[in-house]
């Protein structure tokens, strides 16, 4: 089930520095203020935080993923130019990172887990044609 994200997350990942919280607040206002989707979509029972841009019916999807102790927010000079190029784009934040909070009590997921929940993701929210995975560092 997808819905929109929660206009105050009860989890992010800024919590208790407000510089940060400050910050990245900023960065989701300005990608919103550009019509870039924020939304949740809940995959294998945790909230998982995105940010999707470009037509739904896209030939192509794109999916951003973040570093180690990253979030979306990093690509947010990238989603919308690669929106506007007719991909569609999907910048997830993986959990315990961003605002998607920790799954479990480890806090952390293994590199397998994470590319489990990166492929029923696309399959829920991709277009269903070609996908382009870009990621940096963990990404």
């Amino acid at each position: 089930m997808t819905v929109a994200a929660p206009s105050a997350p009860a989890w992010t990942a800024w919590e208790g520095t407000r510089a940060l919280s400050f910050l990245h607040a900023r960065v989701r206002q300005l990608l919103v203020s550009q019509g870039v989707e924020d939304r949740v979509e809940e995959i294998g029972g945790s909230p998982i935080h995105y940010y999707a841009a470009g037509p739904a019916d896209a030939a192509r999807t794109v999916v951003l993923l973040h570093g180690l102790g990253d979030s979306a927010n990093d690509w947010f000079r990238s989603i919308p130019v690669l929106a506007w190029r007719g991909d569609r784009v999907l910048a997830i934040d993986l959990p315990g990172h961003g605002l998607s909070p920790p799954r479990d009590e480890r806090g952390f997921l293994h590199v397998n887990e994470h590319a489990d929940l990166v492929r029923e993701f696309v399959s829920r929210a991709g277009t269903g044609g070609e996908v382009a995975l870009v990621g940096h560092s963990l990404g």
